[in-house]
């Protein structure tokens, strides 16, 4: 996949690092769901700091929702819109929430199937 250069910049100019960059944008041009985990393999870094900043920075932005799981798993939705609009998505659906009760992340559908 290849990411523009104005893209990447735009998304930096929020403070993210280039690494941080790379994977927002693949998130949110994919599901607009992710873990901590998923960022630590795409950087090769090991939970701790790292991870630990990156959370609190999209927090801070108001860049993310998170919802936690069975096992203490957090799954993070990309939700900002001025975060879509600065790699020219604003409008992609990814951005917007399902309805938890009728859907998790990763199931391909909003609502529910058998309605």
């Amino acid at each position: 996949m290849t990411i523009h250069d104005s893209q990447l910049a735009n998304l930096r100019a929020f403070g993210y690092t280039e690494v941080e960059a790379r994977f927002l944008y693949l998130v949110a041009t994919h599901s607009g769901y992710f873990t901590v985990r998923q960022f630590l393999d795409f950087a090769g870094a090991r939970s701790g700091k790292r991870n630990a900043r990156s959370v609190e920075k999209l927090f801070g932005l108001d860049h993310v929702s998170a919802q936690r799981y069975p096992r203490r798993s957090m799954v993070y939705h990309l939700h900002s819109r001025p975060l879509y609009d600065a790699i020219g998505k604003g409008d992609l659906r990814n951005r917007r929430g399902t309805n938890s009760a009728t859907s998790k992340p990763g199931d391909g559908y909003v609502g529910n199937p058998a309605s």
